[in-house]
């Protein structure tokens, strides 16, 4: 499995300076309060993306069903991988924080870089752990030969997701920061969804052919 997540990082190692560009605009020129949220979470979706289109595009599946590894294998480094995304999410929101905080003292200016909050935070890994939780069963059910059909829905659904982010954040911070049930419980429900997806994908998969 180490091998196949080795596999992912190292295909993808160019669209890791996209993300770093993308926090870069979003974090900087055009800063708002919602940056950190964006930074820690749309990096590891669009890893996501990218990873899965290029499997789609070049028929890595079929390569990768001729290596003396399971399904599970495969299935697990796929979900696995995901933690990782999130953690490079996670580095950009620190490092354009502490830019930012480090530019503006440079300048003794009275702006401040977007506060990074616990909310934030929590929100970003659940909903992160939820678009993975609904976007790789779709993955494995529609295969290779629906790869079009994939990227649209992918697609749709982040703009789905971060509206959905947006909105709560907006409506409900007060609510959600002082209900500790609802803090925790939010994190905890999407890591029981992305299990729960987890294994469903592993039920798909290991029923498929691995040209899809």
């Amino acid at each position: 499995m180490y091998n196949l997540i080795r596999k992912e990082v190292i295909v993808l190692r160019w669209y890791f300076l996209f993300n770093a560009g993308y926090a870069l605009v979003f974090g900087v020129f055009l800063q708002s309060s919602f940056s950190p949220l964006m930074i820690s979470m749309l990096p590891p979706i669009m890893m996501m993306m990218f990873a899965a289109n290029m499997e789609l595009r070049n028929k890595a599946m079929m390569f990768i069903g001729t290596l003396p590894i399971s399904r599970k294998q495969i299935v697990s480094a796929k979900y696995v991988t995901v933690f990782f995304y999130y953690l490079i999410g996670l580095i950009l929101m620190a490092v354009i924080h502490a830019a930012n905080e480090f530019a503006y003292s440079v300048e003794n200016t009275m702006a401040m870089s977007a506060e990074i909050t616990i909310l934030m935070i929590l929100l970003s890994f659940s909903f992160t752990m939820l678009y993975a939780a609904f976007y790789y069963p779709i993955q494995y059910w529609l295969g290779v030969k629906y790869s079009n059909i994939i990227s649209f829905v992918s697609i749709f659904f982040m703009v789905i997701v971060l509206s959905t982010v947006a909105n709560i954040i907006e409506k409900f911070s007060d609510y959600l920061i002082a209900n500790e049930f609802v803090v925790i419980g939010i994190p905890a429900l999407s890591l029981l969804l992305f299990y729960g997806s987890y294994r469903l994908s592993l039920i798909i998969f290991t029923r498929q052919d691995m040209a899809g």
